[in-house]
């Protein structure tokens, strides 16, 4: 399948993809830095459903980090540092185009935990459609059509 928006940890160098689903599933992905050759299982797999049974998926994939399901298309977002201390936990910040729901994906040592931290906008704004920076580290959400930029306010983290 082809990625909708990805992004980049700026601390380690891995790529994190939006896989947008085929039918039920969304997905994030992980490409470590430096690493080559990952399977991520289309069309065998889609977040935890497989299609095993058929012959040409008999091999080994690579398991998002997280999937959720009755979305429409996500998009890996930005890196949020807490007040930019690049020493700290980063957190993904993630949504969906078809949510009014930001989300933040954080680490823990066996997994990532997807946490809903606010509204994008109200449902008049239509599709969100990209994340954007400025030099600042401020977080910003693109729409469809003529709608403004919206500016994010992240809520303090806590772990």
């Amino acid at each position: 399948r082809n990625p909708w928006r990805m992004a980049v940890n700026p601390l380690s160098g891995d790529l994190f993809i939006g896989d947008v689903g085929d039918r039920t599933w969304e997905e994030i992905n992980v490409v470590p830095f430096g690493w080559t050759d990952l399977n991520f299982g289309w069309p065998c797999m889609e977040g935890p459903d497989d299609r095993l049974e058929d012959p040409v998926c008999n091999r080994t994939f690579n398991m998002p980090i997280h999937s959720y399901a009755d979305g429409c298309s996500v998009m890996a977002g930005k890196f949020y540092y807490h007040e930019k201390d690049y020493t700290q936990p980063t957190r993904l910040i993630f949504a969906d185009a078809c949510s009014n729901d930001l989300q933040m994906l954080r680490p823990a040592p066996d997994a990532w935990y997807a946490e809903v931290i606010g509204p994008i906008s109200d449902s008049s704004m239509g599709f969100m459609t990209t994340f954007g920076e400025d030099a600042d580290g401020t977080i910003y959400a693109g729409f469809l059509g003529n709608s403004p930029l919206v500016k994010f306010t992240i809520p303090p983290l806590s772990d």
